[in-house]
């Protein structure tokens, strides 16, 4: 009996992995950064502005793995205020699911590509 043998060419399959990769991979920061920027907005909605001061301070910035929000500063009441308010905790909900489908939304996007 002689060995029988198939080869699979797998050099255009490779070529569209990377070629997806690359593509999530530039559009997950925008993505990121989008998602920032709508808990930030919700969360100096929620923030009460007996002076402003506090949700001067709400802002987001950019990370090596996408982007974050930042409030308080130094203001020593910040987190007195959001831990009685729930505005942070208010203002998160429902943005990891955001995210989470505008990445499948992405990912769907960049699929169409190949």
């Amino acid at each position: 009996m002689t060995d029988q043998r198939v080869e699979v060419d797998t050099t255009m399959l490779v070529a569209a992995v990377r070629q997806l990769t690359r593509g999530i991979d530039r559009g997950v920061g925008p993505v990121a950064e989008r998602t920032a920027g709508d808990v930030a907005r919700d969360l100096h909605g929620r923030i009460p502005k007996r002076t402003g001061r506090l949700a001067a301070t709400v802002r987001t910035s950019h990370t090596n793995d996408g982007a974050q929000v930042h409030y308080g500063g130094t203001l020593p009441y910040a987190n007195y205020i959001a831990n009685r308010t729930g505005a942070v905790d208010d203002a998160r909900a429902g943005a990891d699911h955001d995210f989470k489908m505008a990445c499948e939304t992405l990912a769907a996007t960049e699929v169409r590509r190949l």
